[in-house]
């Protein structure tokens, strides 16, 4: 049985010193407030950590932390239109994002091969 899904969301990042948010992960929540991040192996572990460290509801209106901002955009509702509602779904989820930004979510291109 696959686990549910409880959301989907658009992460983006401002780097120190800047002044724009740009989509630089995807975040899977699941069941008991696990998740997954997908985003580029080098920043893997600094966006898991504000992940843990916030609540998602301040992630959604914004937060620094190391000199980063971090904000969660959610897209749920793109979820459940679509009927993808556990984790079988995640290659779909995947592909239809990069699909749609490519030039921001560059590195789902890898993800979604090596997932389907």
């Amino acid at each position: 049985m696959e686990t549910r899904l409880v959301g989907v969301y658009l992460l983006s990042v401002e780097e120190p010193d800047d002044y724009i948010f740009v989509p630089a992960g995807v975040v899977v929540l699941m069941e008991r407030q696990q998740f997954q991040v997908y985003c580029v192996k080098s920043s893997h572990n600094l966006y898991r950590q504000a992940l843990h460290k916030f609540s998602f509801d301040e992630l959604e209106q914004g937060v620094r932390y190391r000199d980063y901002g971090f904000r969660l955009e959610d897209l749920s509702t793109m979820m459940v239109q679509h009927g993808w509602v556990d984790t079988a779904s995640i290659p779909d989820i995947l592909a239809n994002l990069y699909e749609r930004n490519p030039r921001h979510l560059f590195f789902l291109r890898d993800i979604v091969h090596a997932l389907r």
